[in-house]
């Protein structure tokens, strides 16, 4: 056996690397998401990639919205203006390598800042993003991303400093 590939828990170098493009691929989801560089997130989908969001396990009923399409996906995106400020933290993924293709589930902490009457509030979402990811050159692209909100709160920020 390689001793290599048994120092790294019997993954080979190039699965390593796959494991790491595909982290950096949900990880510049959420940069673009949060800096509304609708253009940069448009790349990271494969042109008939689905996108669809779930309150819950993904199942027919619990399905809130489909975009098939990178255009249609992007439109979609587009949503997240509505927020002012938005911050996604990218936490714990699992990923299955199947050559050119692959699964992954990555954790995600969510927050958005919004107004209502003059007051800030913010709300905090759970969610585990579920994808089938297709490799696409040298680089992995989403083929479908499924937004699963396990659960998610709403409550009033503290006033800035400077608004007191």
């Amino acid at each position: 056996m390689d001793p290599g590939r048994e120092a790294m828990g019997g993954a080979t170098l190039q699965e390593l690397v796959d494991r790491e493009r595909i982290r950096e691929l949900a990880c510049r989801y959420a940069s673009a998401v949060d800096r509304r560089d609708f253009e940069g997130l448009a790349e990271l989908f494969v042109p008939e990639a689905r996108l669809a969001i779930y309150a819950g396990e993904p199942t027919e009923a619990a399905l809130r919205f489909e975009a098939r399409g990178r255009d249609a996906i992007v439109r979609a995106l587009r949503g997240i203006e509505r927020y002012p400020v938005t911050s996604h933290f990218v936490g714990g993924q699992t990923v299955a390598l199947d050559g050119d293709r692959a699964r992954a589930e990555t954790h995600c902490r969510a927050s958005h800042l919004f107004l209502r009457e003059g007051r800030r509030f913010c709300l905090d979402m759970a969610i585990r993003y579920q994808d089938r990811l297709e490799r696409a050159g040298e680089g992995w692209r989403f083929a479908e991303r499924a937004l699963v909100v396990d659960w998610e709160s709403e409550a009033p920020l503290p006033p800035r400093r400077r608004d007191r």
